[in-house]
């Protein structure tokens, strides 16, 4: 093993004697526990406390660019969620993760006001994810890896903006309009829509097949877009593949698709992504492209679990309750920035990981990963070692 492979791995298991939680505590209950719940006799109002907090540790071997290495607060978040009157539901998130790093303000990230009165019917107002991939949804948090791979550089970020979802049998939709970022003042405030249909032909307990497709339009009010990608890690802010602004843009199309199939323990689940740059008359129109595969295994034996209504992911179910549960998982993934006079550059990215959910709650991970990129000549092609250690409640 590399020896900053080693001094990374040392530091965070140092760390993560902190953040362990107490085996004497009822911990293995089979979904999260919440610091603060709260249930009506009827049980038509509930309320109860969310939140994230991860730390990441990372060691990076350069090549071109100095990457760095460090430790930092990746998420710290702090919310609640709850229903009224039943049929009513709310949620709410705010971000401190700017506090501890230092890369920008604390923000308000979710803000969302639901109505499900209606069969098979859902609707929402605020500032919520756009529905596009298989990590919508704020699905994020039960990731297999610490970081989405390099085509998530073209979804669409959170914005605020009224939704409405149908829920058929073995299928769904979700579709929405859009406009700024609530609390980013970095963020374009234009304006656009996406949809997201998904098929789940095969869902039983350890025997999923889905497919899905989403289309998402944004019309920015700056005329510019920019799109760039960590090589998927959180801890550096270097870009191996950046477009830089891209001028007199009239709108953006982004296109995914997207596959995911479970038999047993064993996963495979893959998207590929295209965005479409239209520009004014007179000068050049842009593609790019993305796409990643992924396989993972849980050598415990537990199986992912798919959720029918939202076409997304859900935590996994520990079956040992002494020793956690262990996934193995491989994922190769790629950007390309390049087309015609554009040579935003290009990237592709192999990383191992191995995940250990001790509790519904905690749950550490760690990825190993090789970086092969490309921008204008210049080749780039470091390697990452990394340990996430993350707590849900």
């Amino acid at each position: 093993m590399a020896i900053g492979t080693a001094r990374c791995l040392a530091a965070a298991l140092a760390f993560a004697v902190l953040l362990l939680p107490d085996p004497s505590q009822n911990a293995y209950a089979q979904e999260r526990e919440s610091l603060l719940s709260w249930r009506s006799e009827d049980g038509k109002n509930s309320l109860r406390s969310i939140g994230r907090i991860s730390y990441d540790f990372a060691d990076y071997h350069n090549d071109a660019k100095n990457l760095g290495t460090g430790n930092q607060v990746t998420a710290a978040r702090l919310g609640m969620r709850g229903t009224l009157n039943r049929d009513w539901g709310f949620f709410f998130q705010y971000d401190f993760k700017g506090r501890f790093s230092g890369d920008r303000e604390s923000q308000l990230r979710y803000a969302v006001l639901s109505y499900s009165g209606l069969e098979r019917f859902v609707f929402a107002v605020g500032q919520t994810g756009e529905p596009f991939g298989l990590r919508a949804f704020r699905s994020v948090g039960i990731a297999t890896f610490m970081e989405s791979g390099l085509p998530f550089a073209f979804a669409p970020p959170t914005h605020l903006g009224a939704t409405v979802s149908y829920r058929g049998t073995g299928w769904g939709i979700h579709g929405g309009l859009f406009g700024k970022t609530v609390g980013n003042n970095n963020h374009d405030e234009g304006r656009g829509g996406s949809v997201r249909l998904f098929a789940a032909p095969v869902n039983t307990a350890e025997r999923v097949v889905h497919l899905g497709a989403a289309l998402a339009y944004r019309d920015p009010d700056s005329d510019s877009v920019r799109i760039r990608a960590r090589p998927e890690s959180a801890v550096t802010d270097v870009r191996l593949v950046d477009t830089g602004t891209i001028s007199r843009v009239k709108d953006t199309h982004t296109l995914g698709l997207e596959t995911a199939v479970v038999y047993g323990s064993l996963s495979i689940q893959g998207e590929q992504m295209f965005y479409a740059v239209k520009r004014d008359l007179g000068v050049s129109d842009y593609v790019f492209r993305g796409n990643y595969l992924s396989v993972s295994y849980f050598i415990t034996g537990e199986s992912r679990r798919y959720n029918d209504a939202t076409g997304v992911f859900r935590s996994v179910r520990i079956k040992n309750k002494t020793t956690g549960a262990f996934e193995m998982a491989l994922r190769y993934s790629t950007i390309n920035l390049n087309d015609g006079s554009q040579q935003g550059g290009s990237e592709a990215d192999i990383t191992l990981g191995l995940n250990w959910y001790l509790t519904p709650n905690f749950r550490a991970m760690f990825n190993r990963i090789w970086v092969a990129s490309e921008r204008q000549g210049v080749r780039d092609n470091p390697r990452i070692a990394q340990v996430r250690f993350q707590l849900d409640f």
